[in-house]
């Protein structure tokens, strides 16, 4: 049999249920790569395997990095930081010198926080025709906002203490 390659993506969103692995957007995940022959391990195989990241017309767009595969396997680091329009996800594959390659789709998620928002339209859609918003707002999760979606996820509930004891 011949030697193809595997791509791995953890999930760094457990939450996450649609894609096969889940990223943090400009946080650094690990990329793993191994080479299988037979359904096995190809210890035989040590090379540089290319890491790119998807364009909406090109699987190979973007070089996020490079990993060597020693005795078939290597691990690295890499960044995504966007998204195209409304897809929650990005292609990851993997290729190396002698045209193999494999791919795997996964979540981009934006980290953030709760905060107060101002009154004003500066920041809200600009000639959609929403208005102004109502002050101290919080628009999520939102769907179909300004033709976006936003879907919120939390995983960890933080009890906030207010005032004195027996309030």
């Amino acid at each position: 049999m011949a030697t193809a390659l595997s791509v791995y993506v953890g999930k760094a969103v457990s939450g996450e249920s649609y894609y096969s692995g889940s990223v943090i957007s400009r946080q650094a995940f690990t990329v793993t790569v191994e080479a299988i022959d037979g359904g096995r391990l190809d210890t035989n195989y040590n090379g540089w395997v290319t890491i790119y990241a998807n364009s909406p017309t090109n699987d190979r767009a973007f070089t996020i990095g490079s990993v060597y595969l020693s005795n078939g396997r290597g691990s690295t680091s890499a960044t995504i930081s966007s998204v195209y329009d409304q897809n929650s996800g990005r292609k990851i594959t993997v290729a190396d010198s002698a045209g193999r390659s494999a791919s795997i789709s996964v979540g981009v998620w934006f980290q953030g926080r709760a905060t107060v928002f101002n009154a004003g339209s500066a920041s809200y859609c600009q000639g959609t025709g929403h208005g102004a918003p109502p002050a101290n707002y919080v628009a999520l999760p939102g769907y179909g906002l300004c033709k976006k979606s936003v879907v919120l996820l939390i995983q960890e509930i933080k009890r906030l203490r207010l005032g004195k004891s027996g309030m």
